[in-house]
């Protein structure tokens, strides 16, 4: 095979892979629950690195081989910002290698959507910071207005020209 061909059976998995990811209900269209199965197992990521150079998909394995991956990063998180204590069991690692990879992409973002301490915002930050993205958060008061939320629209465009 060429520079940048893709072996036959990474292309299967990788398509099976975003199949599962666009029917986010659990469940593969078109496909038997067995190959569902064996892609929510199979993990295709671009993990670690400095952004500079192009990252293509690379399978990984299982989530038995990226969780120590993450553990690590974890590990780092903790020790330069406020420690977070998560679990990475394999719902948890499948949504934090979807939001990873989304967020990589240019202009990529979420819309996570779920019940309050399912853990959305911890993953979000750590797959920010695998990213090597910075999070900006607007808190909500009683008193927030449109003139709050244009306040900190101008502190996060004045936060992005000064990282530029």
């Amino acid at each position: 095979m060429g520079r940048g061909a893709v072996k036959p059976s990474l292309l299967a998995r990788w398509h099976a892979h975003l199949r599962t990811a666009a029917c986010g209900d659990g469940h593969a269209r078109g496909s038997t629950r067995g190959s569902h199965l064996h892609a929510r197992r199979n993990a295709l990521a671009s993990l670690l690195g400095d952004g500079s150079e192009v990252r293509l998909y690379e399978d990984v394995g299982d989530y038995d081989t990226i969780k120590p991956i993450f553990e690590e990063i974890l590990a780092q998180y903790n020790a330069k910002r406020k420690p977070m204590n998560l679990v990475f069991f394999e719902d948890a690692l499948e949504h934090l290698t979807r939001i990873s990879r989304t967020i990589r992409l240019p202009q990529g973002n979420c819309l996570l959507v779920g019940v309050g301490g399912s853990g959305k915002q911890s993953l979000s930050r750590l797959a920010a910071y695998t990213a090597g993205c910075e999070v900006f958060e607007i808190t909500l008061t009683r008193g927030y207005d449109e003139v709050s939320f244009r306040e900190d629209l101008k502190k996060l465009y004045g936060a992005s020209r000064a990282g530029v």
